[in-house]
C-alpha cells in the first residue's frame, strides 16, 4: 500500500484527520494499486476577523499516464472529505474502465459531430483598457501526442473544463473544452 503524503496550509493535520482520510482513500486501494504517488493538501482560510473557518481540500493520485485530482470547499474537514471520497471513487473507476486504452493495447475513439455554423464576431470593447490577466500558475508537462478521446479523460479524471494537447492524429496542438450543452468541443489550427 502506497503511502498518503499530507501537507498542510494554514492548517496543522492532526493524527485523527490522518486516519479518517486514509481509509476513506484506501476504501478504493483495488482501482489505486498501480498508483506512483497519492497526496492530501488542507487548506485552511480565515475571514477578516478570524472567526469563520473555511477549508479546501484537495486529493491528488498519480496512475500511470494519467493525473486525477478532486477537490472541494467547506467549514468541515470530514464532510468534505466525506464528498471527495464519492467523486475520486467515480473517477478512479472511470480510469480503471478505460486500462486498455490508457496502456495503448485498445485505440481510443471519439464521435465526431459534424455541425457547421457561421456566425459573424463583432469587435468586442474591453473594459478595461490597460488589464493584465495575473497568472497563478503554469505546469510545464513532457507532452506525449494524445488521441482526442484520450485528451478527454485526462480533463475528466483532472476535473477541468478544458485540456490543451498535442494531437496524435496530425501532430497539432487542440484544445478540448466541456460545452455547457453536454458534449465535448475541440478547437485546433486547420
Amino acid at each position: 500500500m502506497r503511502k498518503i503524503i499530507f501537507s498542510g496550509r494554514n492548517y496543522k493535520i492532526s493524527s485523527k484527520d490522518k486516519i479518517y482520510i486514509t481509509e476513506k482513500i484506501n476504501k478504493h486501494s483495488e482501482f489505486m494499486q498501480k498508483s506512483t504517488n497519492r497526496s492530501v493538501i488542507i487548506t485552511e482560510n480565515l475571514n477578516d476577523h478570524g472567526t469563520i473557518r473555511n477549508f479546501k481540500v484537495e486529493i491528488a493520485v498519480d496512475m500511470p499516464n494519467a493525473f486525477i485530482k478532486v477537490e472541494s470547499r467547506g467549514k468541515e474537514i470530514y464532510a468534505i472529505v466525506d464528498k471527495l471520497e464519492v467523486i475520486l471513487k467515480r473517477r478512479l473507476k472511470r480510469y480503471h474502465d478505460q486500462s486498455r486504452k490508457w496502456l495503448k493495447s485498445e485505440p481510443w475513439k471519439t464521435i465526431e459531430f459534424a455541425e457547421i455554423t457561421k456566425t459573424e464576431i463583432n469587435e468586442i470593447d474591453l473594459p478595461y483598457n490597460n488589464y493584465e490577466p495575473l497568472i497563478k500558475r503554469k505546469i510545464y508537462e513532457n507532452d506525449p501526442p494524445l488521441n482526442p478521446a484520450e485528451a478527454i479523460e485526462h480533463m475528466e479524471l483532472l476535473g477541468h473544463r478544458s485540456f490543451l494537447f498535442k494531437n496524435i492524429e496530425n501532430g497539432k496542438y487542440a484544445m478540448i473544452y466541456k460545452r455547457d450543452a453536454l458534449g465535448y468541443g475541440m478547437i485546433q489550427p486547420k
